[in-house]
């Protein structure tokens, strides 16, 4: 629904705007007032027009009172525009219906109050925290995250995801819904922090992140939710709510001993090369001067077809002949491969796991190698 004075869209169980805090229900049926109207139309009861404040204006500042007409208690803090974003709807949550909460920034009325008692910072932190939980309770985000040490943790793991970069890509927008819901800045960092946790911190969800329009990349690193990004969110909840629909990705499936079995390095083997092969291959890695892994692995591959006629080699066949010419294997030797074999069509699969230099390769490393300056 809309504010009936600055017309901005609210949540519809909204006692008052967040942005200019007006009342949009009545105080004593609940029912949505009309605008500018004089009396509630469903209960006749009087709409009171809000006093101006003879407190002195704080640019930047929004102020929060609490009143109890008949003891005189009531709550009074001063927020930054950034804290108060939805403070009226936080606190009225906490207080209920029976009592008026108004915010008051440079621009804004207060209702002027009497016998009032200041809340101490820890409380008010403290009132905050439990608003902010009730306030969001009915959230399906609430029930996939939960707040612990003042951090939220993944709760929820079935996110409905088909394999790991597919679960970082729902992991990270349904983590920035929840935080851009509850009024809170998100980083890189803070990303990074959360994907890593549930360990699908991986090359394509990094991508995902620079580079799709789902994502507005702020000042100071903030990242938001475009309107295509959050209409994703969107099907992704009801993904995750659908009973019917499978969960095809176990996140538990990446154990710390399946993490520790891509980190194992190859084996080197005996590739039955005289001590003038293994020269020879040495040489020829130094005239050639390769640059970047690509380029180390086809070097290594066009000297054993040429010299050995040697086609296919496999994932130990390369990293011994990494390890010849005194360089270090990459770490993701697979990745390497594939890169070569889908993208850059140098490389073709051979048998029983091996890969083949192709004439595309042949002819990369005879044209292209040593690097011109």
């Amino acid at each position: 629904m809309n504010c009936i004075k600055c017309d901005i869209i609210i949540p519809k169980e909204s006692v008052f705007c967040p942005k200019c805090a007006t009342r949009v229900k009545c105080k004593k049926c609940e029912k949505l007032l009309l605008k500018d109207a004089k009396v509630c139309t469903s209960c006749g009861k009087k709409v009171k027009k809000r006093k101006k404040s003879k407190h002195k204006k704080n640019k930047g500042q929004n102020s929060i009172k609490f009143i109890q007409n008949e003891n005189g208690v009531s709550v009074d803090a001063t927020f930054t525009d950034k804290i108060g974003k939805n403070i009226t709807g936080i606190f009225n949550g906490i207080l209920g219906s029976d009592y008026d909460v108004y915010t008051n920034n440079s621009s804004k009325e207060l209702v002027e109050t009497t016998d009032f008692e200041i809340v101490e910072e820890t409380e008010s932190k403290k009132l905050l925290k439990e608003g902010m939980k009730k306030n969001n309770s009915d959230s399906k985000l609430n029930d996939i995250f939960k707040l612990q040490d003042e951090n939220w943790i993944l709760n929820e793991p079935r996110l409905k995801a088909s394999n790991a970069t597919d679960f970082g890509k729902r992991l990270t927008l349904l983590y920035i819904a929840l935080k851009e819901e509850n009024s809170e800045d998100v980083k890189r960092g803070d990303l990074t922090k959360v994907l890593e946790k549930a360990s699908v911190n991986n090359g394509g969800t990094r991508s995902y992140i620079a580079n799709n329009s789902h994502f507005n990349k702020g000042e100071k690193g903030i990242i938001t939710l475009t309107l295509p990004g959050k209409e994703r969110v969107k099907k992704i909840l009801e993904e995750v709510y659908d009973d019917n629909m499978e969960n095809v990705f176990d996140i538990s499936s990446i154990s710390k001993k399946s993490k520790a079995k891509l980190k194992t390095l190859h084996e080197t083997i005996d590739l039955g090369l005289s001590e003038i092969d293994r020269n020879s291959l040495r040489e020829f890695y130094l005239e050639k001067s390769p640059k970047g892994q690509n380029d180390l692995v086809l070097t290594i591959m066009f000297w054993f077809k040429v010299n050995k006629n040697k086609d296919n080699l496999n994932l130990n066949e390369i990293h011994t002949g990494i390890q010849i010419v005194g360089e270090k294997t990459p770490r993701a030797l697979v990745a390497v491969m594939n890169n070569l074999r889908r993208k850059d069509n140098k490389v073709n699969k051979g048998d029983n796991k091996s890969y083949v230099i192709n004439n595309i390769g042949v002819d990369y490393i005879k044209e292209k190698l040593p690097y011109k300056n």
